[in-house]
């Protein structure tokens, strides 16, 4: 989904775009809302999968083995890109079946695009056939080979927003003589050309890689010892930095599910699920973790986060306490969730975590099999866009006098409109302690005064707040 929750890209074997007869599985799109449904590939007995969107929506990235340009009769896999409108297709690579190309991901500004391949696809760079990474721009031009080894494989990359940073998860040569395990995963900066690995050789495969979209942070899911710092091989975040900084293993009480890690796109808040059902909200500049669903009954799993840790949603794993199995339910930080679901009834799980957007607006999420929703049981994607509060931020500004500092600002609201609230933290990307006390108002300026700064340059934001408890924030 792109990151300001404008379009949702997807696999599916359905017809409705009236496309898709045959029941192939295909490339879609579609707005949040189901609107602007657009098929994106066409053809039978052949397969499209790893859609990536560009952050903007704009652009979507695939790999196919149909031969949707009316050249790829031997049913290669291909990474082909296109515009979100249905225009501008281009086939981004060329090989001849059993050669492929496969785990292709966009860069955030929807320029480059990175993937694995076997094939030799700039003429004398990969005669042995061996898979390595390749970045292309979207337009089909500057194509260069970014690994050259000769065992093992590298796959699934991530890129910064710009495409010249770069991870992957690879089991090959990096490094002459280095020992990769079952797969490390190595940086690459264009700046440079010089390869970097960040993490220790794991002794089980890497389940999840997450990469900021500053390309500085990285966050990762193992089951692996990781030389050590899991000895018992259980369910295990690690997170690590580009800067060399040495990989560090998060605990989580209780333990973590399969699918219990989510990453914001800045980088700053790891959202996870505890064994027990717990939601948890993990600051990545490290302290205590917090607790931020735990309900008598209520088993949560497949959590999600958005951009500064304040909205966090997950899906409801059994039906109790007026919570449904299946549903979906989104809460802010210091506010327990309510028993009323996205979708407000039981349904199949997910088959993947669902998406919330940057700005926690909207979530997208998958669904296979049989349900009230899904009556043939075919894979979808559906997507509900959340209502924002309704406050128009004009000014925000801090001034200190004396001991204390002074926030004001203006905004225009409207009726829905019940107050604010000023939160405080000690650098921008937070943790985030929301603060109380009177507001005042003198002509269109609100204001409020911190008269026992924690810190000696501390962040602010404000908080609107709804009626109906729904919160958004101003910029720090």
């Amino acid at each position: 989904m792109a990151i300001d929750g404008s379009r949702v890209v997807f696999v599916a074997e359905h017809d409705s775009a009236g496309e898709n007869g045959d029941g192939s599985i295909e490339i879609f799109s579609a707005t949040p809302g189901g609107q602007d449904l657009r098929q994106h590939s066409h053809y039978a007995a052949a397969t499209a999968d790893d859609p990536h969107v560009s952050a903007d929506g704009g652009r979507i990235v695939f790999s196919a083995s149909g031969d949707l340009d009316g050249d790829n009769d031997d049913g290669s896999a291909e990474i082909f890109g296109i515009g979100a409108d249905g225009t501008g297709l281009v086939r981004l690579t060329s090989t001849l079946a059993p050669e492929f190309c496969r785990t292709s991901a966009i860069s955030p500004d929807g320029q480059w695009v990175a993937f694995a391949s076997n094939a030799d696809l700039v003429p004398g760079t990969n005669p042995d056939g061996n898979e390595e990474i390749f970045r292309v721009r979207f337009d089909g031009t500057e194509l260069s080979q970014i690994t050259d080894t000769m065992s093992g494989a590298s796959r699934r990359p991530r890129m910064s927003t710009d495409g010249r940073r770069m991870v992957f998860i690879s089991t090959a040569d990096i490094l002459s003589g280095a020992n990769m395990g079952d797969g490390r995963v190595a940086f690459w900066r264009e700046a440079t050309g010089v390869f970097q690995l960040l993490t220790p050789p794991s002794d089980r495969p890497i389940d999840a890689l997450h990469f900021s979209h500053d390309g500085t942070r990285l966050a990762l899911l193992s089951t692996g010892s990781m030389e050590g710092r899991n000895p018992t091989h259980a369910i295990r975040i690690f997170a690590t930095a580009t800067d060399g900084t040495l990989l560090r293993s998060i605990t989580v009480p209780g333990g973590m599910q399969a699918q219990g890690l989510a990453f914001s796109a800045d980088g700053a808040w790891f959202g996870a699920a505890d064994a027990t059902g717990q939601i948890l909200i993990i600051p990545w500049a490290g302290g205590e973790i917090d607790t931020v669903m735990s309900l008598p009954g209520v088993v949560a799993g497949y959590p999600s986060v958005n951009s500064d840790g304040s909205r966090l949603s997950f899906v409801s794993l059994g039906s109790s306490s007026g919570f449904r199995a299946g549903d979906i339910y989104l809460f802010d930080r210091g506010s327990p969730p309510e028993a009323e679901g996205l979708l407000g009834h039981t349904q199949s799980l997910p088959t993947t975590p669902p998406a919330l957007s940057a700005n926690g607006q909207t979530v997208a999420f998958q669904m296979t099999g049989v349900d009230s929703l899904n009556l043939d049981g075919s894979r979808e994607i559906f997507a509900a866009r959340l209502p924002t509060t309704a406050v128009t931020w004009l000014e925000l500004a801090a001034s200190g006098e004396g001991q204390a500092i002074r926030i004001r600002w203006r905004a225009a609201a409207d009726r829905e409109h019940a107050g604010f609230r000023v939160a405080r933290a000690p650098e921008s990307s937070g943790p985030w302690e929301t603060l109380s006390g009177p507001i005042d108002r003198s002509g269109e300026w609100y204001e409020w005064r911190d008269t026992a700064p924690s810190d000696a340059n501390p962040w602010y934001r404000v908080e609107a707040v709804d009626r109906h408890g729904r919160r958004s924030s101003s910029a720090p």
